[in-house]
């Protein structure tokens, strides 16, 4: 791309025959060097290994950074890693692609609980990586094991339950991101409470719904995309209603189908008997994003 100033926004691509594709860039601080990679440690490991990449010209993590979101999430997280187009750290992420970081829900409440104690609360981002003999920024088993010493073992889990029981009473009838709750909506049928956008049921109930028309062209690989994600609003009684649609097909040609697919998506999939979302064992409106994936 064209040097730009730092933040998003449109490159074009003009070619000789006058055709043009536009598209969303971000800028990005980086350095004039390239980055260097020197070595990893440990050289062998199992899955949940923490690995630590040695070497020249990464960008530090940047707490100085306004928002959360975009960008600036980035700025918070540093240099990253990718291997084969994947990032070797995973992200929850909203419908819009953006980093959430997940921070305390009830911090309002807490602080005022903590109040009781003279003890002043204050929210604050930054990047902790641990491993051995590391301690910038890292500072949590530290704060554990001074709040243990001077108010005992179970006063943090305490507080915890205090503030969320006061949180979900302050916002009963309020809409909660699915990441943000205890336990995730789960679509009827389907146990699985991991959090992610996939329904093994939600999957199945499609799949025997959904007759591809004529002209629709099948993923040639594993390595094509082709899928929708579906906006669901679950209310604690168990009904849901979809309240959007974002389809990707890198065969560009299958997005002329995409009103047939929502009107046989809309009828197939069920809208009763869902389970609710729940915080500290109270049931709660709820939004999330489900995805299904075509041939």
């Amino acid at each position: 791309a064209p040097p730009g100033r730092e933040g998003t926004t449109q490159v074009q691509i003009l070619n000789p025959s006058g055709g043009l594709a536009v598209s969303d860039f971000t800028y990005v601080k980086t350095f004039n060097k390239d980055p260097i990679f020197k070595n990893f440690t440990p050289p062998l490991g199992t899955f949940g290994t923490l690995v630590v990449v040695n070497g020249d010209n990464f960008l530090k993590p940047d707490p100085t950074a306004v928002t959360e979101r975009g960008i600036d999430a980035y700025r918070l997280i540093g240099s990253r890693i990718v291997i084969d187009g994947k990032e070797v750290n995973s992200y929850t992420k909203d419908p819009a692609g953006n980093i959430i970081f997940n921070e305390l829900r009830s911090r309002k409440e807490m602080a005022f609980l903590l109040k009781h104690f003279n003890i002043e609360f204050k929210y604050e981002t930054s990047s902790c990586v641990i491993y051995e003999g590391q301690t910038e920024h890292c500072y949590c088993e530290l704060m554990d094991e001074k709040i243990k010493e001077k108010y005992g073992e179970s006063f943090i889990d305490s507080l915890l339950n205090q503030s969320d029981s006061l949180y979900v009473m302050n916002n009963i009838n309020d809409t909660f991101y699915y990441a943000n709750c205890d336990t995730r909506p789960n679509y009827p049928g389907d146990t699985d409470d991991h959090p992610d956008e996939f329904s093994e049921k939600l999957q199945e109930d499609l799949e025997n719904a959904i007759a591809y028309p004529q002209g629709y062209i099948k993923r040639p690989n594993n390595d094509s995309s082709a899928f929708v994600n579906l906006s669901f609003f679950i209310d604690k009684y168990g009904n849901a209603s979809i309240t959007g649609y974002h389809f990707i097909f890198d065969m560009k040609t299958n997005h002329k189908f995409e009103n047939y697919f929502i009107k046989t998506i809309e009828s197939a999939l069920k809208q009763t008997g869902w389970t609710a979302a729940s915080i500290r064992q109270q049931k709660v409106n709820s939004n999330m994003v489900m995805r299904y994936y075509f041939l």
